[in-house]
């Protein structure tokens, strides 16, 4: 079953919901539920690339102590 779930802003009392061309169907469930919070305008995607970006020399540290962790032997200590 194919759901798309989506926070649109409501203006002059309407909705619009524009549905992918691969989605077929003759019927469809539409359900309004106000949202109460305001933090629902937070867009993950926004946020995320903001964020900060390593680079291969940080990625390769990290690899590189993942791998010297995974040789651990509680034995030794």
């Amino acid at each position: 079953m194919d759901v798309i779930r989506e926070i649109v802003k409501v203006k002059d009392h309407r909705i619009v919901i524009d549905l992918p061309e691969n989605l077929e169907f003759d019927k469809a469930e539409v359900i309004i539920q106000p949202l109460e919070n305001s933090s629902s305008d937070f867009d993950m995607r926004a946020f995320l690339l903001k964020g900060p970006v390593l680079s291969g020399a940080e990625i390769k540290s990290i690899k590189d102590v993942r791998k010297d962790f995974k040789e651990w032997n509680l034995n030794k200590f």
